[in-house]
């Protein structure tokens, strides 16, 4: 832990960056993503959101910046500038990663009056394809060969959809808890 409430650490591929939330009292309303590099080096705060992935090459924090308005960023973790994402129509989020190939995205959020679901992305922008249907957004996970999404509904039953569209496997023996 940095401070008093660090949470949702993601540790890079070769375990030399721990990245994590802070929010306490001290990080602000908006929360911190910060980044420590386990080679005993101080904390570094990146910027203002809850943090959700790392890049596959370590080299960007993907977080949710709470706003107003509710915006997806991605953050250096070297050198370089914040990236806004496009919004894409989406008011607020819940979820995203990164596909393995650092390419794609999957992320979860809503429109206004719209029930989250999840989406695929170009990183880069462009069109943002629906991969489930809304209400299935929760503890959304990308398959290793990013061919396959899974994710939760508010029952704890959890579904895996191809991403490029088929029809749905139920995932059997889930707990909600």
């Amino acid at each position: 832990t940095w401070l008093d409430f660090s949470i949702g650490p993601r540790l890079s591929s070769d375990g030399r960056m721990l990245l994590f939330d802070e929010q306490s009292a001290y990080a602000g309303p908006k929360y911190a993503t910060c980044l420590r590099k386990t080679a005993d080096a101080p904390v570094v705060k990146l910027g203002e959101g809850s943090l959700v992935d790392l890049s596959p090459d370590g080299k960007w924090a993907l977080a949710i910046d709470y706003g107003p308005p509710q915006r997806l960023v991605a953050l250096p973790t070297g050198a370089g500038q914040p990236r806004q994402l496009d919004p894409g129509g989406l008011d607020s989020y819940t979820d995203a990663h990164w596909f393995p190939d650092g390419k794609r995205l999957l992320v979860c959020g809503s429109k206004a009056g719209s029930a989250s679901r999840c989406f695929v992305e170009e990183e880069a922008g462009g069109s943002r394809v629906p991969v489930t249907p809304e209400g299935l957004y929760l503890t959304p996970l990308v398959s290793p060969d990013g061919a396959r999404v899974a994710v939760r509904d508010d029952a704890g039953r959890g579904s895996i959809f191809a991403v490029k569209g088929g029809p749905p496997v139920e995932v059997i023996g889930l707990t909600s808890a």
